[in-house]
Parts: structure tokens; C-alpha cells; sequence
């Protein structure tokens, strides 16, 4: 199968997003457009690092795509990272990448899942679990209402 092909199978899956890149992204999926809120036209004019709003992040995934633009081929799992969309509304993706051929070029492929639900569940846990402690281990109210306070900040 040839990676158009692929594109295909993934152009209206509800949950996978699926972008293909050089220095700028060249194919982006229905899923990924309606999760960065932008139109195919607008996507294809930013760079593929555009999304995330960490300048050193930025920094760290212009430079595996410039190894992939030469060629290099290797596997590139990332943790649940934050984008940002276009109406700065700030959502976490898991992704990976890959190095690929397009058109007789050297492209990367991403395939993304929005994770956003899960951080804010495992975010929520660890300050309940925090609050848990508090109670427990607190004997005054007023430290209780304090660590909680700071917990939450």
C-alpha cells in the first residue's frame, strides 16, 4: 500500500488524527482539522510545530523533522503533549511519528489521539488523592483548608 492509500483509510475515522509534513503540514485529516478547530486551507499553511505552545518543545520537533526531511528513518513516540487550537483553547494529544515517502520525498507521518479527557481525569485523581492525604494527616482545620488551598493552586 502506498501511503496515499493510507491517508485514505484514515480521512473520516472520528479517532485518529492523521497529518502528513515537511516544513509545513501537506495532508491533514477531518479529525485533526475539527480538533485544531482550523479548515484543511489554514492547516497546510503553518508548521507542524505551530500547534504545541512550548517554544523548547517547538524547538525539540523542528529538529526530528529536519532529520526526517533527510531521511532518516526511526520511531518517534512522544508522552500526552499540549497543543493549542486555533481559538487558543489548549487540548493534549498522544502521538507518534514516523519517516515516510511521499512523492518521492522524505515526509514525516503523525498519527495523534485526543488524550485531553484522560490528563484531566489523572489531574483530578492526583488532587483528590492529595486532599485524601491533607485530611488524613492534618489535625487543625485551618491546615486542612490550607494545604487543600495550595493544593489546588
Amino acid at each position: 500500500m502506498k501511503i496515499e492509500d493510507y491517508l485514505k483509510l484514515f480521512e473520516e475515522n472520528p479517532y485518529v488524527s492523521v497529518i502528513l509534513y515537511r516544513e509545513k503540514i501537506i495532508y491533514a485529516n477531518k479529525t485533526f482539522c475539527d480538533l485544531i478547530g482550523m479548515s484543511k486551507e489554514e492547516i497546510i499553511k503553518i508548521a507542524p510545530e505551530d500547534v504545541f505552545p512550548d517554544e523548547n518543545l517547538r524547538k525539540k520537533i523542528r529538529e526530528t523533522i529536519n532529520r526526517r526531511l533527510k531521511g532518516e528513518v526511526f520511531h518517534t513516540p512522544y508522552p500526552p503533549l499540549e497543543i493549542v487550537t486555533k481559538n487558543k483553547k489548549r487540548t493534549y494529544i498522544k502521538f507518534l511519528s514516523q519517516t515516510v515517502e511521499y512523492e518521492g520525498k522524505y515526509a514525516g507521518l503523525a498519527i495523534a489521539l485526543n488524550v485531553s479527557e484522560d490528563v484531566k481525569k489523572n489531574f483530578l485523581i492526583d488532587i483528590l488523592k492529595d486532599i485524601n492525604q491533607t485530611i488524613i494527616t492534618k489535625e487543625s482545620e485551618k491546615e486542612i483548608f490550607e494545604n487543600i488551598a495550595e493544593n489546588i493552586l
